[in-house]
C-alpha cells in the first residue's frame, strides 16, 4: 500500500503542478464535477437508452433493465460500505502531506471527512457503463470514454481522489455488474416487469425515468431521505 500511495502522491504532485496556470482551465475542471449533465447525465441518458433500445446480447429490454438496477444498487452500496469499513484515507486536497494547491473556484471545505478510496463516482458509472456495454457494445464504449474523461479524471485535478480511488471503484464496479449481468434473471422479476409493462408501460416508463435521473445525480437524493430516515432511527449517519 505504501508503493502504491507513493505512486498516487507522484501523479498528483505532478498533475497538481498545473493548477493556476490557467483560471479559465481551472474554472471549467472544476465545473465538470459540480454539473450532473456532465458528470453523471450523459451516461444516465445512455443506460436509459439501453432500456428502450431493442434487445441486443441480453434476452430483452427488461432483462436490461433488471440487471442494471440490481447492479447499480449493489455497486452504490459496496462503495459506500466500504467507505465506512476501510481504513479511512484523506482526498488530496485535504491530505496533510500534500501541500495541494485547489484550482480557482474551488471549495476547500467539499467533502472534507469523508473516505477517498474507493471513488463512488467511479463505481457507479463504471457499472453503469458496463451495463450498457452488455446491452450496446459502442454505446457501452462511449460511456467508458466519457465516464473517464469527464467524470473521474477532472476529480483528480481538483484533488477529490487519487488515481488509485479512481482505478479501484473502476474495477469494483465494472466487476459488480458484470458479476449481476452474468446471473438468471428470476423468472418471478421477469413475469412482473412483463405484467407491469403490460398492464401500466408509462408507469413503468416513468420509474425507470427516475432511476435514472437519480444515477445522473449519484442518487444524492435518495441517499439524503436515507440519511434522514436512519438518523432518525438510531440517532447517527451511515450514508
Amino acid at each position: 500500500m505504501d508503493f502504491i500511495h507513493s505512486i498516487d502522491i507522484r501523479i498528483i504532485s505532478y498533475v497538481n503542478s498545473f493548477v493556476g496556470r490557467s483560471e479559465t482551465f481551472d474554472h471549467i475542471i472544476s465545473s465538470l464535477t459540480s454539473i450532473p449533465t456532465i458528470k453523471g447525465g450523459v451516461v444516465a441518458a445512455l443506460l436509459f437508452y439501453a432500456w428502450l433500445a431493442p434487445d441486443r446480447r441480453l434476452s430483452s429490454s427488461r432483462a436490461v433493465f433488471a440487471h442494471s438496477v440490481v447492479g447499480i444498487t449493489a455497486a452504490v452500496a459496496a462503495a459506500r460500505a466500504l467507505q465506512r469499513v476501510l481504513p479511512f484515507s484523506f482526498r488530496p486536497k485535504h491530505d496533510p502531506v500534500l501541500d495541494f494547491a485547489l484550482p480557482a473556484s474551488s471549495n476547500p471545505d467539499v467533502l472534507a471527512g469523508w473516505s477517498s478510496f474507493p471513488s463512488d463516482h467511479a463505481v457507479l458509472y463504471f457499472a453503469v457503463a458496463t451495463a450498457i456495454f452488455f446491452a450496446d457494445r459502442s454505446a457501452g464504449i462511449f460511456a467508458y470514454v466519457w465516464t473517464t474523461l469527464f467524470t473521474c479524471l477532472p476529480r483528480i485535478y481538483v484533488g477529490f481522489h487519487y488515481p488509485s480511488d479512481i482505478i479501484a471503484g473502476a474495477a469494483l464496479g465494472v466487476f459488480i455488474m458484470w458479476l449481476v449481468l452474468r446471473m438468471p434473471l428470476p423468472t418471478a422479476i421477469s413475469n412482473l416487469l412483463r405484467n407491469w409493462e403490460d398492464r401500466n408501460a408509462l408507469s413503468l416508463f416513468v420509474m425507470a425515468f427516475l432511476f435514472a435521473f437519480q444515477v445522473a445525480t449519484v442518487f444524492s437524493e435518495a441517499r439524503y431521505v436515507m440519511q434522514l430516515g436512519f438518523r432518525a432511527l438510531t440517532g447517527t449517519n451511515i450514508f
